[in-house]
């Protein structure tokens, strides 16, 4: 039989129960030896290694090593905080159950008729979900299901429901929640359709979701209209053999052009790259990757490239340096050009007083035609935030050499070997956002690109409306804060 510590301190009325790394104190406290039972009333907080229970009333069943709250609960771990009716959990096995739950993760708001759960995953039936912090929020997910990957930062959420206010407005098979989006530089997008227009397509529609089998298997599909070519779907895949390796593909068929795709397969190799420190479980990146591709008519700058295949190497913080070896047998459609093509890109890059951005780039590829193509660039890149809401960047590039072409047009798209100097700013207040994007060549000050985006930015979520000049094309799109 286990040996126990229980001591009542009668004149403070606690009550004190400790087991293996099990403390349980509240108002009182009985335990029953035969059936290694411990119960505690009022006040209950039971902690163990990184777990914090609290509730009125508590179950403690030593030889199954399960904890039982019928009286409504509060269990915090892992960054993750439950409140609600009832709870189960076993400690040797790090996994349990509820009822009627409220869950606080990061800035999501998240409820449950029921949960189960362990040290790496949530799973909650009838789930209601919001990152918004009102009440009521401005919008909210009602889903019939939702798997929660606490250490990896995301969610998926099946057979819900977007309610934008009150209203009930998109039926969502599959949503998928990165919290790690501001990390990445990424946006969590409204499941609301990208709306466009521009002198190629005309006004098009494009509605794209998610799909989720399991956490290594997943993907989004989608389907676009545009008024002057006609309709197609999309459909692509992401298999995670594990942290280290992937497939991924994509297959795009229309009624206005042949089936187009490709299938990719990464590996990830060699010493692991110091990483900030995050919350998130994140794969660690390694230093160097393989990648092999094939693709038939991949669209690149508005060109069809088929790739049979396309072998790359590359490398990732090698000292101040990064680069890549990349070999592959290349076919345009438009140039009814086939050659084989060898790549060498180099890149030297240090950082000034965390401001100033210093750059040399080294591209260099030989063709089966027996050409080459060699630019050599320098980059003084000047970075500043200004405060919360206003940040930018100034940039100036300058060609040491250009030595040859391509033959492939997708490789020349929008390619000028002038000096260019870029801006980017960006401003951000309570309601509204704009940012703006230009590159000009200095010699001549004509413009390589121009980009306007204008907002409405309320509480939880953006409305953007982007202007790409040199296209002549509107894009609007919707965004979750």
């Amino acid at each position: 039989m286990k040996k126990y510590f229980l001591a009542i301190f009668i004149f403070s009325s606690i009550a004190l129960a400790q087991e293996k790394d099990l403390v349980i104190n509240a108002s009182k406290m009985d335990y029953n030896q035969e059936k290694g039972i411990i119960e505690a009333f009022g006040s209950v907080e039971a902690k163990y290694k990184n777990i914090t229970i609290l509730g009125e009333h508590l179950i403690y069943n030593s030889i199954s090593r399960e904890v039982f709250l019928d009286s409504g609960f509060d269990f915090q771990f892992n960054g993750v905080n439950f409140i609600g009716k009832e709870l189960n959990y076993n400690i040797n096995e790090e996994t349990g159950s509820g009822k009627s739950v409220k869950i606080k993760y990061e800035k999501a708001n998240i409820t449950g008729d029921e949960i189960k759960f362990n040290s790496n995953e949530i799973k909650i039936k009838g789930a209601v979900f919001d990152a918004c912090g009102l009440a009521p929020p401005h919008y909210h997910l009602a889903a019939l299901g939702l798997d929660l990957y606490q250490k990896q930062g995301w969610f998926a959420a099946y057979w819900g429901v977007f309610w934008l206010g009150s209203l009930p407005s998109l039926p969502v098979p599959v949503y998928v929640y990165d919290f790690r989006a501001d990390l990445l530089g990424k946006k969590n997008v409204m499941p609301y359709p990208e709306i466009g227009v521009n002198d190629e397509d005309g006004l098009w529609i494009s509605e794209s979701m998610s799909w989720y089998l399991r956490p290594d298997i997943n993907g989004k599909y989608g389907i676009n209209h545009a008024v002057r070519k006609g309709t197609g779907g999309m459909f692509n895949i992401l298999y995670r053999l594990d942290n280290n390796k992937e497939y991924c593909g994509e297959i795009f068929i229309s009624n206005y052009e042949s089936l187009r795709g490709w299938l990719e397969y990464r590996n990830y190799f060699g010493q692991e790259i110091d990483q900030k420190t995050v919350y998130f479980d994140v794969p660690k990146q390694k230093k160097y990757e393989l990648d092999v591709k094939i693709s038939s008519r991949e669209r690149i700058n508005f060109e069809r490239v088929s790739m049979l295949p396309n072998i790359k190497i590359s490398g990732k913080k090698i000292g101040a340096m990064e680069g890549s070896l990349e070999l592959g047998n290349i076919d345009e459609e438009t140039t009814k050009n086939t050659h084989y093509r060898f790549n060498f890109l180099g890149k030297l890059a240090y950082v000034f007083y965390d401001d100033f951005y210093p750059s040399l780039d080294a591209d260099l590829s030989f063709y089966g035609n027996s050409t080459h193509w060699l630019k050599t660039i320098g980059i003084l890149a000047y970075r500043k935030s200004f405060d919360e809401t206003l940040n930018g960047e100034l940039k100036f590039s300058h060609f040491f050499s250009n030595l040859g072409q391509s033959p492939f047009n997708y490789e020349k798209y929008r390619f000028v070997s002038k000096d260019k100097v870029g801006l980017m700013l960006k401003k951000k207040s309570f309601f509204s956002n704009f940012a703006f994007n230009c590159e000009y060549s200095v010699s001549d000050f004509i413009p390589q690109e121009i980009d306007y985006t204008a907002g409405l930015s309320f509480h939880c979520f953006d409305v953007d409306l982007t202007y790409k000049v040199m296209r002549q094309e509107f894009v609007l799109g919707f965004s979750l804060k």
